[in-house]
C-alpha cells in the first residue's frame, strides 16, 4: 500500500488584514500549529475521506460525486483533487485513495486553518502522484482551494502556509523576510468567524463611507511598513507599540466583538501593548507579543476568564513531506 504524509503550518498576520485585498502590503508568519494530511491507497473503487478532529468520515464513488455530495464546508477537498487532476492529467480511476485530515488549528479562528489544510492536501497529493511539485506550485494549487472557500481571497494565506517563515505580500507579489524569532500568544476569542462574511462587512464600509475607509487602508498600509522596520531593526518595542496602532485601525473597520473587547481589557490590565485581531476578525483570533514570561501569566489570567490561549512561536520550514 501506498503511503504519503504532508503537514503544513498555520500562520498569523502580523500587520496588514484587509488592507491587503486592496493592493497594500501584508506581513505574516508561519507558526507551530499545523494541519496533515495522510492520503493512502486501497483495493475499493472510491474516494475515502476521514476528517478526523471533525468528526467527519464519508465515502464517494466518484470527484464529480465527491464534490456534488460533500459538506458544502469541505468543498475545497474535491476542488484540491480536481484541479490535480486536470492540470497534470491524473485518470480519475487512479483516485482510489483514502484521505485522512487533522488539524491543531482552531477553524475560524484566523490561524489559516483552511489553507494550512489545503496546502497539505496538495502536498501529499504531489507527492503520492510524484508530481515533484515545489512550494510555490503547492501555494498555487491551495490558492485554487481558497477561492472556493473564500471567494477572493488575498493570497497570502497559502503563500506562508507553503514557505513558512515571514512574508511582504504586496500585489500578489512574495518578499521574503529575514526574522528572529519570538514568543506568539495565539488568544482564541470563542467566536469561529466567516472569513467572507468579515470580507463583506468592509466591502459594505467601503460603498458607504469609500473616502474614509480609504483612509484606514492607508493607514495600515503605513503601519505594515513600521512593522516590518521594526522587525528589520529587530526593535521588539516599536513591534508592539505598531501591533496596537493596526488594532486601533481594525476596529475603525468594526471588526471587534464584545468577547474581542475583554480580551484586550484583560490584556491591557496585564500591561500588554502587543496585542491585535489577526485575520478577517469580526471573531477568531488575537496575538499578543510579549516576553515569555509575561504571555504566560496573561494566559493564566485569561483562562480565569474562559479563554483559551497558545503560546507558540515561528515556523520557519512550511509544508513538508515525512
Amino acid at each position: 500500500m501506498t503511503t504519503t504524509i504532508a503537514k503544513a503550518p498555520g500562520k498569523c498576520i502580523l500587520f496588514g488584514e484587509h488592507a491587503v485585498v486592496h493592493n497594500y502590503p501584508a506581513l505574516a508568519v508561519a507558526i507551530n500549529l499545523f494541519s496533515e494530511c495522510k492520503i493512502s491507497s486501497h483495493k475499493y473503487n472510491k474516494i475515502i475521506l476521514n476528517l478526523r478532529d471533525y468528526e467527519y468520515c464519508k465515502e464517494f464513488e466518484s470527484l464529480d460525486n465527491m464534490r456534488k455530495n460533500i459538506n458544502e464546508k469541505w468543498v475545497q477537498i474535491p476542488i484540491g483533487l480536481q484541479y490535480i487532476s486536470e492540470k497534470y492529467g491524473i485518470e480519475e480511476k487512479r483516485f482510489r485513495i483514502r484521505i485522512e485530515i487533522s488539524s491543531q488549528i482552531w477553524p475560524g479562528s484566523g490561524l489559516g486553518s483552511s489553507a494550512s489544510i489545503a496546502v497539505a492536501l496538495c502536498s501529499a497529493l504531489s507527492h503520492y502522484f510524484n508530481l515533484g511539485l515545489d512550494k510555490a506550485n503547492i501555494s498555487h494549487c491551495a490558492l485554487k482551494c481558497e477561492q472556493i472557500t473564500h471567494g477572493n481571497p488575498s493570497g497570502i494565506d497559502n503563500s506562508i502556509c507553503s514557505y513558512g517563515g515571514a512574508i511582504l505580500y504586496h500585489d500578489s507579489q512574495i518578499e521574503r523576510v529575514p526574522i528572529e524569532n519570538f514568543p506568539i500568544l495565539l488568544i482564541y476569542s470563542g467566536e469561529p468567524h466567516e472569513t467572507i462574511q468579515a470580507i463583506r462587512q468592509v466591502s459594505n464600509l467601503i460603498k458607504k463611507n469609500p473616502e474614509s475607509t480609504n483612509i484606514i487602508f492607508n493607514e495600515i498600509g503605513k503601519i505594515t511598513k513600521r512593522g516590518l522596520n521594526a522587525l528589520n531593526s529587530n526593535n521588539f518595542s516599536m513591534l508592539q507599540q505598531v501591533l496596537h496602532q493596526n488594532q486601533v485601525q481594525l476596529q475603525k473597520l468594526k471588526l471587534s466583538t464584545p468577547n474581542i473587547d475583554k480580551i484586550l481589557k484583560i490584556a491591557s490590565n496585564e500591561e500588554i501593548q502587543g496585542i491585535k485581531i489577526t485575520g478577517a476578525g469580526s471573531g477568531g483570533c488575537l496575538i499578543a507579543i510579549d516576553s515569555s514570561e509575561n504571555l504566560t501569566k496573561l494566559s493564566k489570567k485569561l483562562k480565569e476568564n474562559s479563554f483559551t490561549s497558545i503560546l507558540t512561536s515561528i515556523n520557519y520550514s512550511g509544508v513538508q513531506n515525512d
